[in-house]
């Protein structure tokens, strides 16, 4: 298994855990304690990036209201925005220049992308970038008027069911519709993602800079 598949595979396990950890927390009246956690991890994902301490200035002013606003509970419970709203920027940005899909799917076809694959690829990201949407809005409403077992239960499984069947559904939908293009099976094209995700991300953020 390669470096950056086991990197990958870490990061996908950790962004899976921390609703469980979070949800412990609560239950254990250590919210305090889950925000440190929530605050810890956006330092070190912000750290060394340009203007990196304004960007925090306004995460922590922006905690800091809804903490007021809602309660430290709900404040925290809010924490899957950054992971979401980090999704639907980088593809909705991507629409503008090269869709995100895209250049996963260049990954695949080293030959040249075929035209109604690219058109095809624009499509999608833009589906993606309307299902992180709608999870950015279920997000917010579970965090404020959704107890915490549902709101655990959707973002520690539910939101994984729902990228599943997406994921599923677009690989059955792809063989259907391009029939006589060759299509990787879906356990390689999700080694793929993982292995090199976090490198065309950071591309993508770059290019949109």
């Amino acid at each position: 298994m390669s470096n950056r598949l086991v990197k990958g595979t870490q990061l996908v396990l950790l962004i899976a855990a921390y609703p469980v950890i979070i949800y412990l927390l609560l239950s254990f009246q250590l919210a305090w304690l889950g925000a440190l956690l929530v605050f810890g991890m956006i330092v070190w994902k912000l750290r060394g990036r340009d203007n990196w301490l304004w960007w925090l200035l306004v995460l922590l002013l922006s905690a800091l209201a809804a903490a007021r606003l809602f309660g430290i509970d709900a404040m925290v419970k809010m924490s899957p925005l950054f992971i979401h709203t980090s999704l639907f920027s980088i593809f909705m940005q991507s629409l503008y220049h090269t869709p995100l899909i895209e250049r996963f799917a260049r990954l695949q076809f080293t030959t040249g992308l075929p035209p109604e694959i690219a058109a095809y690829c624009r499509k999608l990201t833009m589906l993606w970038t309307a299902f992180f949407a709608a999870n950015i809005a279920g997000c917010v409403w579970l965090a404020i008027r959704g107890d915490d077992a549902t709101w655990m239960l959707y973002n520690g499984l539910i939101v994984y069911l729902l990228i599943g069947a997406l994921l599923l559904g677009e690989y059955l939908w792809r063989r259907i519709a391009f029939p006589e293009l060759y299509i990787a099976p879906l356990a390689d094209t999700l080694r793929s993602i993982i292995a090199n995700g976090h490198k065309i991300w950071e591309r993508e953020k770059h290019d949109a800079a």
